[in-house]
């Protein structure tokens, strides 16, 4: 006699096991952010917002005539300095600051994800336009997951930044700008975007091979 409640039970552990290896492939493709990789965003951010004369202006004009705007870049720009603050500081990341700083971080890397992409749809050509495309892919999926909260406070890791990763770190985003700015003549949303890969991608690697704990 077939013992349902045997089958029942045998049937739910593979379901669950299924299920929980999918949710860990999933889960190697969402991002991670540490105290680093938020900071090093904000100093890309910082060097892009002084050294890009036309961009800083923009801003500013939109700032001073729309108030809703003014707000918006307001709520952004506390995830700024809140991402400054925690790398010096070893306090725990409350909850609703990891919000102010995710949106923060997630705002910019679409933000510049779309100009990008909207910049080489225009000089790429041939295979070359398949950067713009991974471009606009990463850009659409971040959004897609931040609205559908894949991508959450819980993304943002309790890594407290240590000082010789932020100097290592700050150094070299310094270098890459000026270098894709000045030295390649890149436009500016590509030289972010490249920023924007080192501190997201190549800082962590960087991280694990010379800061192991």
């Amino acid at each position: 006699m077939i013992n349902k409640s045997h089958n029942f039970s045998v049937n739910k552990k593979i379901f669950m096991t299924l299920r929980n290896k999918t949710t860990n492939v999933f889960d190697y493709f969402i991002p991670k952010y540490t105290e680093a990789t938020m900071f090093l965003t904000s100093l890309a951010t910082f060097l892009l917002f002084v050294m890009e004369t036309s961009l800083r202006e923009g801003i500013i004009d939109i700032f001073i005539s729309d108030f809703f705007i003014a707000v918006i870049i307001l709520f952004i720009s506390l995830g700024f300095f809140l991402c400054i603050y925690y790398a010096f500081n070893e306090k725990i990341i409350i909850k609703q600051n990891k919000d102010f700083m995710l949106v923060f971080v997630i705002v910019i890397n679409v933000f510049v994800g779309m100009n990008a992409t909207f910049y080489l749809m225009d000089t790429a050509s041939g295979l070359n336009i398949i950067f713009p495309l991974v471009n606009y892919f990463n850009a659409l999926f971040l959004a897609f997951a931040f609205r559908h909260n894949i991508i959450n406070a819980n993304s943002i890791l309790d890594v407290q930044a240590k000082k010789s990763e932020i100097l290592i770190g700050s150094i070299l985003v310094i270098v890459i700008f000026f270098y894709s700015k000045y030295i390649l003549g890149n436009h500016w949303a590509l030289t972010f975007s490249i920023c924007l890969v080192y501190t997201t991608n190549i800082n962590n690697i960087i991280r694990k091979l010379l800061f192991r704990k």
